[in-house]
C-alpha cells in the first residue's frame, strides 16, 4: 500500500543480485509463535498475476516478510521492498529489504537488506517501506521512523536512489507527521502527489507539488468499509487505492480522480493485507500481499471413521456356578 551504512557492491546491481526462478511448489516453514496477526515476523508474502478482477495465479512467496511497496520505472524494472525477518539473517530482522525484477515479475533477485546513508542516529529503524519512482526514474523510499525520544509517535521520511536502489541517501527533513494511524499510501501523477494516511476515524489524505512536503487536505469521502490499509497506483488519469476487508480478508480497489472522491469499491479474486500492484505487462496486474501462514497443528488429528456396519454387541451370561464335587452323605448345593 523497517548506525548508518552506505550498501557498497563491487559489481553492478544486475550481476550481483542474479534473478532466481519462482519457487512453485515449497510452502513457508511453519512458525509456531502464537497467533497474533498484529506480529509481522509471523507474515509470508505472496504474490499473484490477474487478469481483469479475477482468474489469479500464484507465482511465489518469500516467508517472514510484511508491508510490501512495488513500484515500476520506465525501463520495465519493478521493486519490491518490505520488512524483513529472516529466521536465517538475525541481523537483518525487522531491516527493510528490497528485490528487483528485470522480467515483468516472473524472476527476481534475492532479497537484500537496505541501509540508508545519513540516517540521523536520533531516529529508531525505518519501517513500513513505500516506494515511489520519480521523472528522471530516481526511486524514492518513504517510510515511518519514530525518535528515540518519543518512540510513540512516527513521522514519515524519505531517501532516494539514483542508482536503482544499490544505495539510498536520507533527505532531510520531515515529509508528514500524522496526528493519528501509523499506515502511509503514496503515489505521483504529472506533478501531483496524493498522501492517504489510515487511522481509527477514518482515512485522511494530503498533496503535495514535489513529494517532499505534504499539505494536510482533509477527510476523504468514500462508502467503503473495508481497511484504507493498502497501496495507491497513479493509473492513467486516475488515482487507485488497493485496500483490504478485514484483517486479511478480500481485496478490493477503488478509484478517484482528485483524491477525495472514490468510487464504490470493486471487490478483487485475492485475499490478504497490505495489497500493493504494479502493471507490468497490458492486461495483466502483478500483486503482492501479506498473509499469515497455515497455523501449525498441536493437537494429533481425529482418528478416521471406518465405513461398515456397526460392531456387534454379545450379550454377557450370567457366570456359571462353581462345581462343587459330590461327597457321600451331603445333599447337593441347590
Amino acid at each position: 500500500m523497517h548506525a548508518t551504512l552506505l550498501i557498497s557492491l563491487a559489481l553492478p546491481f544486475a550481476a550481483t543480485f542474479q534473478p532466481v526462478p519462482p519457487d512453485l511448489t515449497t510452502p513457508p516453514t511453519p512458525r509456531t509463535t502464537p497467533d497474533d496477526s498484529l506480529q509481522p515476523w509471523r507474515s509470508d508474502l505472496r504474490s499473484a498475476s490477474l487478469l481483469g478482477d479475477s482468474q489469479p495465479t500464484t507465482l511465489f512467496h518469500l516467508s517472514a516478510a510484511a508491508a510490501p511497496s512495488l513500484a515500476r520505472d520506465s525501463r520495465g524494472t519493478i521493486y519490491a521492498a518490505f520488512q524483513w525477518y529472516p529466521q536465517s539473517e538475525p541481523a537483518n530482522a525487522g531491516s527493510i529489504a528490497l528485490q528487483r525484477s528485470f522480467d515483468n515479475a516472473r524472476a527476481w533477485t534475492p532479497p537484500r537488506a537496505l541501509s540508508i546513508r545519513n540516517l540521523p542516529g536520533s531516529l529508531l529503524p525505518p519501517t513500513d517501506p513505500v516506494l515511489a519512482v520519480l521523472p528522471d526514474d530516481s526511486l524514492r523510499l518513504y517510510f515511518l521512523a519514530a525518535d528515540r525520544a518519543d518512540p510513540r509517535t512516527p513521522a514519515l521520511y524519505s531517501a532516494l536512489s539514483r542508482d536503482g536502489g544499490e544505495s539510498f541517501t536520507f533527505e532531510p527533513g520531515q515529509r508528514f507527521r500524522p496526528e493519528r494511524g501509523s499506515t502511509c499510501a503514496i503515489a505521483r501523477r504529472d506533478a501531483q502527489w496524493l498522501l492517504i494516511v489510515s487511522d481509527a476515524v477514518g482515512p485522511v489524505r494530503a498533496t503535495s507539488t514535489d513529494g517532499l512536503t505534504f499539505t494536510l487536505a482533509g477527510r476523504i469521502d468514500a462508502n467503503v468499509q473495508g481497511q484504507w490499509t493498502g497501496s495507491l497506483i497513479a493509473d492513467g488519469d486516475a488515482f487507485t487505492f488497493l485496500g483490504q476487508s478485514g484483517n486479511g480478508g478480500a481485496i478490493w480497489r477503488s478509484t478517484s480522480t482528485d483524491g477525495k472522491t472514490w468510487s464504490s469499491p470493486t471487490s478483487l479474486d485475492l485475499r490478504g493485507s497490505r495489497p500493493t500492484a504494479v502493471r507490468p505487462e497490458a492486461g495483466r496486474w502483478f500483486f503482492l500481499v501479506s498473509s499469515l501462514p497455515a497455523p501449525v497443528r498441536t493437537t494429533p488429528p481425529a482418528e478416521p471413521s471406518i465405513p461398515g456396519p456397526p460392531p456387534r454387541t454379545i450379550p454377557l451370561e450370567p457366570p456359571a456356578k462353581p462345581r462343587v464335587p459330590e461327597v457321600p452323605g451331603l445333599p447337593r448345593p441347590r
